[in-house]
């Protein structure tokens, strides 16, 4: 017998089962290996480390571990830190966590020592999901914040018109007939957060191969086909328009068009993927804000009655003609907006940013080059559930009405889409959410239009949760509410353009 015929029988003597615990065991040391491996962004020594039970703890477990018990990480991070500054082992990062009273330093550092989108393509995976364009260029915010967000007002009627014949569509139309609905998916399917959900729990290294299991990832491959088919022939179609005026049409890609100096902003793909960007940031997150103010509301049917009574009240003050300014001047319902996103933020952690330079701030904190940063939306609540039986701070539990009731000049003074109150719905300083003037009309044009023409009512009962996955908040995706049309609507509001 030759010595590889003999190779060949021995393999094959070899017990299937034993082959199979060696491999996974050699499998298993080398994820040890890759989980043990220190992390490529910066560390500090001059902080408390939280999150890492041993020194030579697998990274891997701490990524478990903040998928799951995020909340419970940070109230005990803030419960030991005092609200002083430490660093947060996150398994793909490590945080440095800082007290919210240092924003405003934060704020009037240079442009050139924070970077917003660097974190932002980071946290929703940009080299898997697409969201890396925004590391090229932060050409979309630019046009947002000048082009868009001043024209807002003139927009109002006919984005209102756009949204409210989609809820038409979306929603039981038959008087009187209820009918259950997942109130996020009503208002929007977003995938890109879905992959970057499951993905933030995988080792980096493991990411690029294991994404292509996902369905998330198939599906998100034949949107942006589909995207780059439709909206790259249009861009090209208008290219080549002889008098074209994006001010008739008023769209983001029609301004990002004609403003266009760089190779990079005249790049149709990176156009189209910049307006993708824009709208998977936004369409998500407002709709996940207005469906949890929603179902706040429907669990308080005390506040639910006097938001519905300002709005009937306002109707009949300004004669049925609806504007963003009579949006913004519905004080009880920014109070629940505001309300809810105090109880209920989009995320845990806000004002994230990469350091690219180092400073030190006068507090005696310093920040080194290719460090993250970042606050914890929720540093009221710790702070009082932390210390209950100290008076002062806000409890945490649900009062419509506590921002219009406690200061109402003050309120009315830092209104739901501020980025200078005591809330960080939309972030802080030069790098607060560019969108959050559409935002914000999205939601009052959704809020004001449902309590208008549609009664709703939990399923037995049963007020959905909010779940947590990582840093992110969100009712539970599988959670259902009843909703039937009115017979007769609170008071017919037609939110549309003059025709």
């Amino acid at each position: 017998m030759s010595y590889v015929s003999w190779l060949a029988a021995t393999v094959t003597a070899l017990n299937r089962i034993h082959l199979l615990l060696a491999t996974l065991f050699t499998l298993s040391i080398v994820l040890l290996l890759f989980a043990l491996k220190p992390p490529k962004y910066v560390l500090s020594e001059q902080f408390p480390l939280i999150n890492k039970r041993f020194a030579w703890e697998p990274r891997l477990f701490a990524r478990l571990r903040w998928a799951v018990f995020c909340r419970e990480i940070l109230q005990a991070a803030y419960n030991n830190a005092g609200g002083k500054p430490y660093q947060l082992e996150r398994g793909d990062a490590d945080y440095v966590i800082l007290p919210a009273s240092t924003i405003p330093e934060l704020n009037r550092l240079p442009p050139d020592i924070l970077n917003t989108r660097k974190h932002h393509s980071f946290s929703l995976l940009g080299h898997l999901t697409g969201m890396d364009v925004i590391l090229k260029t932060s050409y979309h915010v630019k046009t947002l914040l000048g082009r868009i967000s001043p024209a807002i007002n003139d927009a109002t009627p006919l984005m209102a018109e756009r949204m409210t014949a989609r809820l038409s569509h979306l929603f039981p139309q038959e008087i009187g007939v209820w009918a259950s609905i997942d109130p996020v998916d009503a208002l929007v399917n977003c995938i890109i957060f879905t992959l970057a959900f499951c993905m933030r729990i995988v080792p980096s290294f493991l990411q690029p191969i294991l994404v292509w299991l996902l369905p998330a990832k198939w599906r998100l491959l034949r949107g942006w086909r589909t995207w780059d088919r439709i909206v790259i022939p249009e861009v090209r179609r208008r290219l080549q328009e002889k008098d074209f005026d994006p001010s008739k049409r008023g769209d983001l890609i029609s301004w990002m068009l004609h403003d266009a100096k760089t190779p990079i902003e005249r790049d149709e793909h990176v156009l189209c993927h910049l307006c993708a960007a824009v709208i998977a940031g936004a369409t998500y997150s407002t709709a996940n804000i207005a469906s949890e103010a929603l179902v706040e509301l429907v669990a308080n049917p005390d506040i639910l009655d006097e938001v519905r009574s300002e709005i009937k009240q306002k109707h009949a003050d300004i004669g049925g003609r609806w504007d963003l300014a009579a949006l913004d001047s519905l004080y009880k319902l920014e109070s629940a907006l505001k309300e809810t996103s105090r109880l209920s933020p989009g995320a845990a952690l806000v004002y994230q940013r990469v350091v690219q330079r180092d400073v030190q701030l006068s507090c005696g904190v310093r920040l080194k080059r290719g460090q993250f940063i970042a606050v914890t939306s929720q540093e009221g609540i710790m702070a009082y559930t932390a210390n209950k039986d100290v008076p002062g701070h806000i409890p945490n539990t649900y009062d419509g009405m506590r921002f219009y009731n406690e200061d109402l000049e003050r309120h009315k003074a830092t209104p739901f889409s501020g980025i200078n109150g005591p809330l960080l719905t939309w972030g802080s300083g030069r790098w607060a959410c560019p969108g959050r003037i559409v935002a914000n009309m999205m939601i009052k044009v959704l809020m004001v239009e449902l309590l208008d023409k549609y009664e709703f009512e939990f399923v037995k009962g049963k007020k959905p949760g909010v779940i947590r996955i990582h840093e992110f908040l969100m009712l539970n995706p599988m959670a259902k509410i009843r909703v039937r049309r009115r017979e007769k609507p609170l008071c017919g509001i037609v939110i549309a353009p003059t025709r």
